[in-house]
Parts: structure tokens; C-alpha cells; sequence
């Protein structure tokens, strides 16, 4: 009985702190790095007492991230990670893991083996299921009880700046909680990832040891400019003089301090189960980031490296959420992604469904521009394609998440497309459209992140006619 109790107050304390996050608007019209700092300089500078892998760019930086967190604590290190989006809830953002280390029952949030009250299960449809939710909710992700333990301190700072008028943001609030949490628990070092891809980011506080730089190409037009040349400016701006900078990117028209550079070709002989040709370079990236790492002191060998790679998974990124029928989601919502994404897809002959949902901040334009392009190349004898206007508006540390309307994609679309005869057109709402799966074809989801809960919940409780229901045991396990 106490047991109970003490369980679901625990539950209340981690909903209410991340309850609390969810207040904050994510983003100011003028970022700096002043409040951020200001909050770690008053709370003993917890920056500064862990070393840090940097991860920059716009695409692949989470599965660098995944790969590097993967190998990194096959080596025997404390590792902590520090990236987004979450897919089910915030405790997700901030991590730490270590080879044969369990973690304490207050960082851990086991949905498989408790039973929780149903307001408390953020997948409150999956009563008595065999979903294995602890793929996503780790025994290492930060507390509810740990993020109120550090708000002790850090509220009445957040309150002085508001009195003061400063407009708090939700990632000036999460940098800190994770620079205290990586302190706290004497981390050997963190994988960091960029929110977006500016010197004004919030992680721009912390020093790193390496910076890696993935795939740079159009994406936060407002804030990072219109061109590709315009992001890379963004991002070099952020690299700092004694961290070492790696990249498979031509940075020398826009970079003018050292850095190293990459190949695809530099990933021959290791292999990684993370899916798309595009996943070498991102390889490429992360060998070179151990061999740096090693000249510093560290010890990574070529064992930890292939049992890493062997365990590295990474949600939501052409990942199968169902076997029968066979469901695929992809987060890919910009350009360069979808591209990746339909040349990974073009040579298959079965029938495929495509199902799209894209946030209102994304660059609808070149997106369908690409997408529709990559469809005509497709071989399949059988593409429908299915525009829809997303799931429920999603707010997440403040921020709506609203979608394009499924006849806004549609016209956008049908301004770069040509009628193929192969090809279907649909638009639905979004749930209809992934109850429609079955097993004569291959359903992929893709254009946001923000769907990936709702998918999970529409799967796991729709019953499909022509199939059996086989949730993938390598996805939840």
C-alpha cells in the first residue's frame, strides 16, 4: 500500500515539474546567451565541470548523437545526452547511461512492469498492453523529482528575471537543468546537440571538446537566412577555438579557423543498423570523433566501437513502429531529409502509402519541391499518397505545434508534380489515414516528430481486418 502510494506521488511530482516547463514559450524574437548564463554563473557554474562532445548541423545530428552515446558508454564512460525533440515526454531531453550501471528508482519511470493510474500514463490508451515503454522511457532520463529538486534553486533566479521584464524561454530553462544534472551526477563527458544551428543557441554555453558538424542545409529560414551558404555562416559562428571541429561539409568559403573533414568512405568496415546510405557520412563523422578523443586520452577501442554500433538505435528515424501491417515512421520535415528519405524508399516494388503531416514552420515549399520530385523516381507499381492536417494541435514547453492544413500540402504539391498513372492522391484526417495501413503495402509516415506518440496510440489501438497486430519486439525492447 505504501508502495502504491509513494509511486503515484512520484507520478505527481514529475507531472507537475514538467507541467511547470511547459509554461515557458520556447523562443524570443532576440536570442542571446545573457539569461542562460546568468542562471549557471549564479548556480556555481555546473557548465563548466563536465567535458562535452558538441553536435551541430542541420540534418543527421541524432543519430550522431545515438551512435556516439551508443559507443561511448560501451566504453565503460558516464555518459550524458542532451538532444530533441522528445517523443512521449519531456524527461526524454536530458540522459545519462553507462555500461552495466542501473540506474536509481527515482530516474527511472518503468511503464511495463507498474501500473499506473491512467491520468498519469502519457500512453493512456495502452491498458494491460505488451508495449515496451521503456526503449523510450529510460531508467536514466531525468526525474520529475530530480528536475523539482534543481528548480529549488533555479525558479527564484527565473522569477528575478521576469520581474526584471526578461522573457524566459523554455530552452534557457532545459540548458540549465541539464548542466546541473550532468554536474550532479559527475558525468565523464555529454553529447550536447544544438537546438538550432546558431551561435545564440542556448547550448553554446557549454565548451567542448570536439564539435561535429553533420549535413548543413535550409532550415530555420528566420532566424539562419534563406541559403545554404546563409546556415553554414550560422553555424561556424558557433565553433569555439580550442574544440576541435570535424565535418563532411566544404566550409571554406564561410570558415576560417581549422577544422577536419570527412568522407563517406572514411565509415568502410564499420557497420550501423541505423538505416539510409546517408547514415555513412554520419559514421564517418563519429570514427573520426573517437580517434580525436583518443589523442586527448580517452580510451575507445575497436571493440566498444562494433558493440556500440551493434546496440545504437534512434526513434523515429526510419524506424518500423509495426510489422503487420508494416508501418515505417520517418521524421523528415525538410528538405535534404525527404530527399534521403525517398531515395532510401525508390527502388522498392511493393506498394507503399505515404502519409504527410508538416508543422506550419517548415519550409513548405521546398519541401514538396523535393518531395515531389523524389516520388516520380519511385519503381514501386503503387504509391498513394495521402496529405493530412496532422494530429491534435501538440504544446510543448509552450510552443503550439500547428500543421498545414492537408489541402494547403496538396496544392503545394500539385504545383511541382505531374500526373503519374502509378500514383494515388488522398487527403484525411490523419488518424483515418493510419487506420487505412494494411498488409498488402508498406505505410510510411514522415514530415514531423510530433505525430509519433499519436501514431503509437492509433496503432496500438486500432484493429485492422485483413492483419493480425505484430508490434516489432526490436523497436520497444
Amino acid at each position: 500500500m505504501l508502495a502504491k502510494f509513494a509511486e503515484l506521488v512520484y507520478c505527481d511530482r514529475m507531472m507537475n515539474s514538467l507541467d511547470y516547463l511547459n509554461s515557458f514559450q520556447m523562443f524570443t524574437k532576440n536570442p542571446t546567451l545573457k539569461t542562460v548564463g546568468y542562471f549557471v554563473e549564479k548556480l556555481g557554474r555546473p557548465h563548466k565541470k563536465f567535458k562535452s562532445i558538441y553536435v551541430t548541423g542541420t540534418n543527421g545530428k541524432g543519430s550522431v548523437c545515438e551512435t556516439l552515446f551508443a559507443v561511448l558508454t560501451h566504453s565503460g564512460l558516464k555518459v550524458g545526452k542532451f538532444m530533441s525533440p522528445f517523443l512521449i515526454q519531456m524527461n526524454e531531453y536530458i540522459e545519462i547511461g553507462m555500461k552495466g550501471c542501473e540506474a536509481n528508482e527515482d530516474m527511472s519511470v518503468d511503464f511495463e512492469n507498474k501500473k499506473r493510474a491512467k491520468s498519469h500514463n502519457p500512453v493512456e490508451n495502452y491498458p494491460n498492453s505488451s508495449l515496451n515503454l521503456k526503449a523510450i522511457f529510460s531508467k536514466n532520463q531525468i526525474s520529475g523529482g530530480e528536475i523539482e529538486e534543481y528548480l529549488i534553486d533555479l525558479k527564484p533566479l527565473i522569477e528575478e528575471k521576469q520581474k526584471e521584464g526578461v522573457f524566459v524561454t523554455f530552452w534557457e530553462v532545459i540548458t540549465t537543468l541539464a548542466c546541473l544534472h550532468f554536474a550532479k551526477h559527475e558525468v565523464d563527458i555529454a553529447i550536447i546537440e544544438t537546438g538550432i544551428e546558431s551561435p545564440v543557441d542556448c547550448t553554446n554555453i557549454i565548451d567542448s571538446l570536439v564539435t561535429l558538424i553533420t549535413k548543413i542545409d535550409i532550415d530555420h529560414e528566420s532566424l539562419l537566412g534563406n541559403t545554404v551558404e546563409e546556415n553554414m555562416k550560422e553555424v561556424v559562428k558557433s565553433l569555439k577555438p580550442n574544440s576541435v571541429a570535424i565535418t563532411a561539409n566544404n566550409l571554406k568559403k564561410v570558415c576560417d579557423i581549422p577544422y577536419l573533414t570527412v568522407e563517406s568512405k572514411d565509415s568502410k568496415g564499420y557497420k550501423t543498423p541505423l538505416v539510409g546510405e546517408f547514415q555513412k557520412e554520419n559514421l564517418a563523422l563519429c570514427l573520426k570523433c573517437f580517434e580525436t578523443l583518443n589523442q586527448l586520452g580517452f580510451n575507445i577501442t575497436e571493440e566498444h566501437i562494433h558493440e556500440g554500433l551493434a546496440q545504437t538505435k534512434h526513434r523515429a528515424r526510419f524506424e518500423t513502429i509495426m510489422i503487420s501491417p508494416k508501418v515505417v515512421f520517418d521524421g523528415c520535415h525538410n528538405a535534404n531529409a525527404v530527399g534521403a528519405f525517398l531515395e532510401e524508399i525508390k527502388g522498392l516494388k511493393e506498394s507503399v502509402s505515404i502519409i504527410i503531416a508538416l508543422l506550419v514552420d517548415k519550409d513548405i515549399s521546398s519541401f514538396m519541391k523535393t518531395f515531389a520530385k523524389g516520388v516520380k523516381k519511385l519503381k514501386s507499381n503503387k504509391v498513394k499518397i495521402v496529405f493530412t492536417a496532422g494530429t491534435e494541435v501538440v504544446v510543448q514547453g509552450g510552443s503550439s505545434g500547428v500543421f498545414y492544413s492537408s489541402s494547403e500540402l496538396m496544392n503545394e504539391y500539385a504545383k511541382h508534380a505531374k500526373e503519374e498513372k502509378h500514383l494515388q492522391i488522398a487527403e484525411l484526417p490523419f488518424e483515418d489515414a493510419l487506420k487505412n495501413a494494411n498488409k498488402n503495402e508498406t505505410t510510411y509516415i514522415i514530415g514531423s516528430f510530433k505525430t509519433y506518440k499519436k501514431s503509437l496510440e492509433i496503432l496500438k489501438t486500432n484493429t485492422f481486418s485483413s492483419s493480425s497486430k505484430e508490434v516489432s519486439q526490436m523497436v520497444f525492447s
